[in-house]
């Protein structure tokens, strides 16, 4: 974009006024809070193979000060119950315990 200047010439904007660019996913993370909502709910999973008793603990202290907190531990911290309980769980199709998803894997 350019601009007439009174002399007569032709700038481009960039030159007389400082320019900012934005991607997409940057506004998002500009509209999006920083930090979420002590009641947003959390799904944690903790010591599967019962080797990490401390992870156990951090759980169910997660627990005392998050009100909304799922807690998979011991024998029940899989990744077929978090594919069950996960967050896509409120959708209206279920989750399929089979699938791989490549983060998980």
């Amino acid at each position: 974009m350019t601009r007439a200047q009174p002399d007569g010439s032709v700038r481009f904007l960039a030159e007389t006024h400082a320019i900012s660019t934005l991607t997409q996913l940057e506004l998002v993370d500009l509209l999006t809070p920083t930090q979420p909502a002590a009641d947003t709910p959390l799904l944690a999973l903790a010591n599967p193979d019962g080797t990490l008793p401390g992870a156990s603990r951090e759980v169910r202290a997660l627990q005392r000060v998050r009100p909304v907190v799922t807690a998979l531990e011991g024998p029940k911290a899989t990744k077929a119950q978090f594919l069950i309980t996960g967050p896509h769980s409120s959708s209206s199709a279920p989750a399929d315990p089979t699938a791989r998803p490549e983060h998980l894997c």
